[in-house]
């Protein structure tokens, strides 16, 4: 196959025409004006302080920690049952 040195110029300009232009726009910048407003209104934001929801937790009070049952205490904080061992 032979082709002039126009119509490789010609194919390789189509070529380009048809390539999609890339996904990665991780390095282009924003504008300065843009990034500062966004991290303005990002500090505005109030956190909220969110109890814990997992099922099975439980926290235990300093007089429910006696020294005599510590160790028995800790097993079954976590394994998440009660404890059943005598």
């Amino acid at each position: 196959m032979e082709a002039s040195k126009d119509e490789l110029i010609d194919a390789a300009t189509k070529l380009r025409e048809k390539t999609p232009a890339s996904m990665n726009t991780m390095l282009e910048k924003e504008h300065r004006a843009e990034a500062v407003k966004k991290r303005a209104e990002r500090s505005r934001m109030v956190v909220k302080d969110v109890p814990p929801t997992t099922p099975g937790t439980m926290q235990l009070t300093v007089s429910q920690l006696s020294s005599t049952n510590i160790s028995n205490t800790r097993k079954s904080v976590s394994s998440g049952y009660p404890n059943t061992e005598k």
